[in-house]
């Protein structure tokens, strides 16, 4: 199981880390059908920045567990696995969820593209901005399924604090659906 686990998490990782930082790549390569294909440029929103700088050092901070879990398995004890939770069933659960979360965080994207087409034809009203920020709450909540699946798939107390860290930030920037 170890063998198969350290195969799909890199990939699952990989794949969410295109969806995320390179989205404007990715989705010139799927085929979506798109009303303009330059809405970042035409409303000058920038994604990464947009997302907040701690879920990217999140992000990376789940990226490296990825790499040592993978890379090197002798160095992951440092991270404080929990063994009693590397149960098969468990494992594929947290599998699910990540597979899950990766067409969540697909589905955002396009949601996201949808409503920055909307507001860069000058529907500048505040509904406008309010859909553009409910579209990022939702990606958020993507990425934050996506930490959860790792954690169920791969549990260490590393893991645990660091999906404690982003509940925290996630819910510190949108306070139950309202904005700051």
């Amino acid at each position: 199981m170890e063998g198969h686990l350290q195969i799909y998490i890199p990939a699952l990782m990989l794949v969410a880390m295109l969806i995320l930082l390179f989205w404007k790549y990715v989705r010139q390569a799927i085929p979506i059908r798109l009303p303009h294909p330059n809405v970042e440029k035409l409303t000058n929103y920038n994604r990464l920045k947009r997302l907040g700088g701690y879920f990217w050092l999140l992000f990376i901070a789940f990226l490296l567990i990825t790499i040592i879990y993978t890379l090197a398995p002798e160095l992951y004890s440092y991270l404080l696995p929990i063994e009693r939770l590397n149960h098969p069933f468990i494992n594929e659960i947290g599998l699910i969820v990540m597979k899950l979360s990766l067409v969540w965080i697909l589905i955002a994207q396009i949601q996201l593209d949808r409503e920055l087409y909307k507001y860069s034809r000058k529907i500048d009203n505040l509904e406008a901005m309010e859909l553009i920020h409910f579209s990022e709450k939702t990606l958020l909540s993507g990425i934050l399924l996506l930490f959860l699946g790792f954690l169920i798939t791969i549990t260490s107390i590393t893991g645990i604090f660091l999906v404690l860290v982003s509940f925290v930030l996630y819910f510190k920037n949108f306070r139950f659906g309202f904005s700051n």
